[in-house]
């Protein structure tokens, strides 16, 4: 689960890149938790399709899931904003970055709007190879400008 506090903390410390990086950080965190609660969603819905006797369903466990990947997908979005709000388009790297950003929000729109665990799996490894290049050092020395944006967490 996301720990808000520790978090804050980190963003109130941070220098435009580590900004940047935290970004990314928590959109895996919230598409990790969007892919869980997707699962939860299809396990109740083979459970509604096997299940003839009607009393037996969870309603509010499927409901609860369905609120919780909404959720999950519209924060991971959200930072998915704030990454791009915060490209500083003098540098050479954020056209790149703008269109990776870009991609992975058509992608959680589509994971979204059609439950499509693939798609989410697709736009998280995006994002996972984008946190290695940024622990690895291989961002920009001059990363994305997203302190006027910061995540929204």
């Amino acid at each position: 689960m996301i720990n808000h506090k520790d978090y804050t903390l980190r963003i109130a410390q941070a220098d435009e890149g580590q900004l940047a990086a935290i970004a990314i950080e928590l959109t895996l965190e919230y598409m990790g938790l969007a892919l869980s609660a997707m699962e939860g969603i299809e396990a109740e819905a083979v459970e509604l399709t096997d299940n003839t006797d009607v009393e037996n369903i969870d309603a509010d466990e499927f409901n609860k899931n369905n609120e919780a990947f909404d959720n999950y997908i519209d924060k991971a979005k959200s930072c998915i904003t704030q990454l791009i709000a915060g490209l500083n388009f003098e540098e050479e790297i954020a056209n790149s970055l703008y269109d990776v950003y870009l991609y992975v929000f058509q992608k959680l729109n589509k994971a979204y709007l059609r439950l499509d665990k693939e798609a989410l799996k697709e736009a998280q490894e995006l994002m996972e190879s984008l946190n290695e290049g940024f622990l690895k050092g291989q961002a920009p020395a001059k990363a994305p400008n997203t302190k006027a944006a910061g995540p929204q967490v």
